[in-house]
Parts: C-alpha cells; structure tokens; sequence
C-alpha cells in the first residue's frame, strides 16, 4: 500500500541514485558508482577479474553461495543465514587470523539441498584452514557429510540431556554406538 505521491520523494539532481551528478559522471569500466553498487559479487568478480585485489577480496562471498547479492545492498535486508555466510566468508581467506571455533544452530534450515552442498563445501574449507565446526543439525544430508556425531536424548526435554550416540558416521551406519 502506497500512501501519498512518492515521486516527489526523489531528488531531481540525482534521480534517486543518491550521488551527485558529479559523482555520478566518474565510471569505472563503464559503469557510475549507482551501477557498480547494483552490481551482483558474482558479476564484480567477472568485471574485475584483471585486478585480483579485488576479485580475491569478493570470492570468499562467492564460495559461501552469496554471489548474487548486490554490492550496495544493506546488511539488514539479509536473512539470518545469509549473515552467517557472510560472516564466515572472511575467514575463507588465506591467512584469516588464528584458528576459531565456529558454532551453528540448524544451518541448513530453509537451505535448498544445492546450497546445502555450497555450505558443506565452506566448513571443509574452514577445517581445511584449521577452524573447528560445532553444529546442531537434523538434515540426514549434512549429517551423513559429519566427521563425527553426538545425538543427545532419548527424547527432547526431562527425556534428553543424555548422550544416545557418539562416532563416526560409518560406526553409526554398522550399528555401532
């Protein structure tokens, strides 16, 4: 629902792109800041794959499954598992600080298998790189992909709190507890 007239709303210098004309002259490979601010990680990448201070700076988004947000887009408009993935995206590059543990709760939930993969793929990274990864999950996919598993219950509650299984996935698998 819209109220009143939002045209007026928008400045007339700048046409709502929020830069002054001056600003809005400069281009870099062709496009003005708005443009380069609308620009998708994945599409930067491409634009300024010969400047590899920047390309490598915007890969670690795109190998966390980010790469179609926008450059100028707010931090508040995204979903808590996107601000997770953004998150982790800066330990993906080399060097990233000292080793961290990382705590997820359920981070698969709403994740299209694909991107459950995408997300699979970023925790090997982080152990990769020396990064410990603690997740409570119930995606069979993501749990069958854990190195190690610990199912508390028997049930949830006054019924839980006890450990039911601890092991690798194939100790499961043979029954084993």
């Amino acid at each position: 629902i819209v109220f009143g007239d939002w045209s007026s709303d928008v400045c007339s210098s700048d046409l709502g792109r929020r830069f002054t004309p001056e600003v809005l002259n400069v281009r870099v490979r062709g496009k003005d800041v708005h443009e380069l601010l609308g620009t998708t990680v994945d599409e930067a990448i491409e634009l300024f794959a010969d400047l590899p201070g920047i390309a490598s700076r915007l890969a670690p988004l795109s190998e966390a499954g980010l790469g179609y947000l926008r450059l100028g887009q707010s931090t508040a408009t995204l979903s808590g598992g996107e601000a997770q993935r953004l998150k982790v995206a800066s330990f993906l590059k080399p060097g990233a600080g000292k080793p961290a543990l990382f705590l997820f709760d359920e981070p698969t939930t709403g994740l299209h298998p694909g991107d459950v993969d995408v997300l699979l793929a970023v925790f090997r990274r982080l152990l990769a790189a020396g990064h410990s990864v603690l997740a409570v999950e119930h995606n069979p996919a993501f749990l069958l992909a854990c190195d190690w598993l610990l199912e508390l219950g028997p049930g949830g509650g006054v019924d839980g709190g006890r450990v039911v299984f601890s092991g690798s996935v194939p100790l499961l698998l043979a029954g084993g507890a």
